[in-house]
């Protein structure tokens, strides 16, 4: 077909003029952008018959980065209602389909992503030491998490102690090594409320994570295991430790929860995952970071919403615990309906997790699902 004068042909790489020698530059979107000339180097911009008009619809260079989303959002493990509260959530998960539930937990479901075997017994300790700037490489780590243990008439209640600053920290990760380093092992303080045990070999143990254990009874949690028992003598010996120290008296006269006690959970060793399922990650999430460092993909921290994440192919984003579900409306869900529906998005994967964790999968036909109705918003 002659687009022009001196006898142009349309092929479908490359268009050469025969007369002048000439050739045109293809275009990776030819009916969407104008042909170009090349004469003596320089581009020239031909115009473009009526029957090669850009069609209506979303840009091609966008589809081309159409991308798929895999969306994770945690909810302590009591909650009634663990899908937020979102009208435009529960328009999506009532069109969309349902994949089969993970009986694995928040962090355990989001280290399955990147390797199956890993959702099992996910290596919280190791990772997330990694993400806090210590070097986890060797050994077997656990989170030695400091506690408050409540006394109840039947059992002691568990409640984490986050607000410890570094001079407690330390003076109460002094006097533990003190016991335990003669058997090699080693306190460290990541964060506040996040303290880490490094030991030479592993320990054959199944802990519960603090965060399904908050505010419930210690009785029915307590680590399981052939080394269960030496270790539980061993954390009561921790308990004797700190239950005089000065550091708790002090926090006692100020009002504040005294750290009687340490939780052991999410042990293992650094894993190796050759596999790159991402190419963004976004979250906040200790776990999450460490993964993404042993990936080597780029993370960022959570932006404000979804419109403020990056172009790439396949993006995971972690909302963590989210408490406000307005702005999960108006800053997430609502636009990614919007873009879903307008093809910048492709697929949306979203994951919502308590003890286990429900995942649903979204496309753009799926929202002409229109007899299916949106959820109740207790579903």
């Amino acid at each position: 077909m002659d687009v022009s004068e001196g006898g142009w042909v349309r092929q479908p790489a490359v268009c050469h003029n025969r007369r002048a020698g000439q050739t045109r530059l293809p275009s990776p979107c030819a009916w969407r952008q104008p042909p170009y000339l090349v004469r003596n180097g320089i581009p020239m911009q031909l115009a473009l018959p009526a029957s090669d008009a850009m069609p209506p619809g979303p840009h091609l260079s966008a589809l081309r980065w159409r991308m798929h989303l895999t969306l994770h959002i945690a909810a302590a493990p009591p909650a009634a209602t663990p899908i937020p509260q979102s009208p435009s959530l529960l328009h999506l998960l009532a069109r969309a389909d349902r994949l089969p539930d993970s009986a694995h937990d928040a962090q355990g479901s989001v280290c399955a992503l990147f390797d199956p075997a890993l959702g099992e017994a996910p290596p919280v300790a190791a990772l997330s030491a990694m993400a806090l700037g210590l070097d986890p490489a060797t050994g077997y780590w656990l989170r030695a998490d400091p506690v408050h243990l409540q006394p109840t008439r039947d059992d002691l209640l568990v409640s984490g102690v986050d607000d410890l600053s570094d001079s407690e920290s330390q003076a109460l990760i002094e006097t533990l090594n003190g016991h335990l380093g003669r058997d090699g092992v080693q306190l460290r303080a990541g964060a506040a409320g996040c303290w880490f045990m490094a030991l030479p070999a592993p320990l054959r143990l199944r802990t519960v994570p603090l965060p399904r254990v908050e505010g419930a009874p210690m009785g029915a949690h307590l680590p399981q295991g052939e080394d269960a028992r030496i270790w539980l003598g061993r954390l009561t010996e921790c308990q004797m430790l700190l239950h005089e120290h000065p550091c708790n008296e002090r926090r006692e006269q100020q009002g504040k929860p005294s750290v009687n006690g340490l939780w052991l959970w999410g042990g293992g060793t650094l894993p190796v995952i050759r596999s790159r399922p991402f190419d963004l990650i976004y979250g906040d999430d200790a776990v999450l970071q460490g993964l993404a460092r042993v990936t080597g993909i780029p993370h960022h921290r959570l932006p404000a919403g979804y419109p403020s994440l990056g172009r790439a192919d396949r993006v995971l984003a972690s909302l963590g615990r989210p408490d406000d579900p307005a702005k999960l409306e108006s800053l997430w869900f609502a636009p990614l309906r919007d873009a879903l529906i307008g093809g910048a998005l492709r697929t949306a994967t979203i994951m919502l997790s308590t003890s286990t964790t429900h995942v649903w999968e979204v496309r753009r036909r799926h929202l002409w699902r229109f007899w299916r109705r949106p959820l109740a918003p207790a579903q």
